[in-house]
């Protein structure tokens, strides 16, 4: 496998760091080992020539009072049983009594460093050469009962034998740390491998370079995104979600509480239940704006979740510049064909030479009796909505159907609890539903009556046509995208008005009757319209 830079580095960086850490314990230990060794064959050879200086029988024959060859007997199964090499007794003249070698015995010892025990010095500890070769040496004086040196012992380590044992010891360590390195390369191996499927397959320089890539586009959308962890902690948000949160840019974020930053989001809410919630509108420190949560979930476990949310007040602007253009369009388009109409009566008029009838005529004409005029204007204080529901009512009698405000209807500005623009889609969605669902037909009678009831303490909208109803089978899904009676590529409107009423917390009636019409009522209570404003 071709590895990149970063994986390359992390890998030898593992492998050096494992080799280091290797090295220094091992060396640590090896050194105790050599020490421990070498103490104890001081302290082996330092205890068998004490015992030896001490048996009766060493300073007997030192004395000529014992058996010589008794005693070397008795110091042969001395050397046997222990794990010195070396057994010398001497005599005040360092001349040998015993010896392993017995043909050294009563020659003079050889060395040089016996001196200090002829004086009759403390056990001591020497390294030098004898006539085996270069030896650890323990010596220690015999002494009689008045403490004139009888003589001494010496007991010895061949340094050959003790640099084998070390060299056995240094085998030993070394064929450990090769083994420690095989498994250290293994486990490496592994744990690279172990990330790399982490890493979903990708190297880690590759998944660096992904994230820079994907943290540019992410600072780069308009939409505010931010991310939570199963404990609720962030850990994504990007730079359109600090600017609407008011988070300075240089504040770290990742790893604190999203209810620390956001006291008032519902998406530890939406983890927990593992539902979607969609285009949901509500206001943010000021700002109008639309979010959607979404739960992050895995074989039906969620690890988190995300939520993305737009700025809506700009959208909204443009939204009424463009609602109110398409109202003026319509009324125009709709005051054109009428009055071409009325020309040419009075064309006729005027072609016969009656020209009393086509006086009367335009003095009686108008695209909309007065009262419907004052009606509205008085009715409906909210401008676009009145000029809606003008426009829909000059729309309607141009296809022949009397569209009519209910004498009650009352919408003052300052009563309205949903946005202005909301309220303008909900009624022009229903009147349009019900203006082509009467054009589209032959019905007898092709009438249509709207109440729009605003106070302190709700929204209340209610449309009702003289229609042909709708069917059982469009009504179970009369709010779902595409769904409608008036073919395919319709079924917008009602979906569009039932998203509004949701994220506001109201609820839509519908009572139909095949062949009678249909009656919708719209209704918003105060109290559901505040908890869906707090809703983030």
């Amino acid at each position: 496998m071709k590895q990149r830079a970063i994986e390359r580095q992390l890998y030898s960086t593992l492998i050096g760091g494992i080799a280091i850490m290797m090295l220094i314990s091992i060396s640590i230990t090896l050194y105790y080992s050599i020490y421990r060794q070498k103490r104890h064959v001081d302290r082996t050879i330092a205890e068998t020539a004490a015992i030896v200086a001490h048996m009766p029988q060493v300073l007997q024959t030192l004395q000529g009072q014992g058996d010589p060859e008794e005693l070397k007997e008795y110091l042969n199964q001395v050397l046997a049983l222990s794990s010195v090499e070396i057994i010398t007794v001497c005599d005040a003249a360092g001349v040998r009594l015993y010896h392993p070698n017995e043909a050294l015995i009563g020659k003079r010892f050889v060395g040089g460093d016996e001196q200090p025990a002829l004086e009759g010095a403390d056990p001591y500890i020497t390294t030098g050469r004898g006539t085996l070769g270069e030896q650890r040496r323990a010596f220690c004086p015999v002494q009689d009962d008045s403490g004139r040196v009888a003589g001494f012992v010496m007991a010895s380590m061949l340094i050959r034998s003790m640099v084998y044992t070390r060299g056995q010891i240094l085998a030993v360590y070394l064929v450990f740390a090769l083994l420690l390195a095989l498994i250290a390369l293994v486990v490496v191996r592994q744990m690279m491998r172990r990330l790399r499927r982490t890493l979903m397959g990708h190297g880690p320089e590759e998944f660096a370079a992904m994230y820079l890539q994907q943290s540019g586009v992410l600072d780069a959308l308009d939409e505010g995104v931010f991310a939570i962890d199963r404990q609720s902690r962030v850990i994504l948000m990007n730079s359109s979600a600090r600017r609407m949160l008011d988070i300075p840019p240089g504040q770290a974020v990742e790893g604190t509480l999203i209810t620390e930053l956001f006291p008032e989001t519902r998406l530890p809410q939406v983890m927990e239940s593992g539902r979607a919630q969609n285009n949901v509108i509500m206001d943010l420190r000021g700002r109008r704006i639309i979010t959607s949560r979404i739960p992050l979930c895995k074989d039906g476990v969620c690890d988190g979740a995300v939520s993305v949310f737009r700025d809506k007040t700009e959208v909204t602007r443009l939204a009424e510049e463009l609602t109110g253009t398409r109202f003026l369009v319509d009324t125009l388009r709709a005051y054109n064909h009428e009055f071409n109409n009325k020309l040419h009566v009075i064309l006729g008029y005027i072609q016969m030479g009656r020209l009393t009838e086509a006086v009367e005529f335009i003095t009686r004409s108008t695209l909309l009796p007065a009262s419907a005029l004052a009606a509205v204007s008085e009715r409906i204080a909210v401008p676009h909505l009145a000029a809606l529901i003008l426009g829909k009512m000059i729309r309607a009698k141009e296809k022949g159907i009397l569209l009519t405000l209910k004498s009650d209807s009352r919408c003052m500005a300052d009563d309205l609890i949903i946005p202005p623009e909301d309220c303008e889609t909900i009624v022009g969605n229903l009147l349009e539903n019900a203006i082509e669902e009467l054009d589209r037909r032959d019905h007898p009678v092709k009438e249509i009556s709207l109440g729009v009831y605003c106070s302190g303490q709700g929204l209340l909208i209610q449309c009702e046509d003289t229609g042909g109803g709708i069917p059982p089978q469009v009504l179970e899904r009369i709010f779902e995208q595409g769904v409608s009676t008036k073919g395919e590529n319709r079924g917008t409107g009602l979906s569009l008005v039932h998203s509004i009423v949701e994220a506001w917390g109201g609820q839509i009636q519908v009572d139909t009757e095949p062949d009678e019409g249909t009656g919708i009522t719209v209704s918003i209570a105060t109290q559901a319209r505040e908890a869906s404003s707090c809703i983030e």
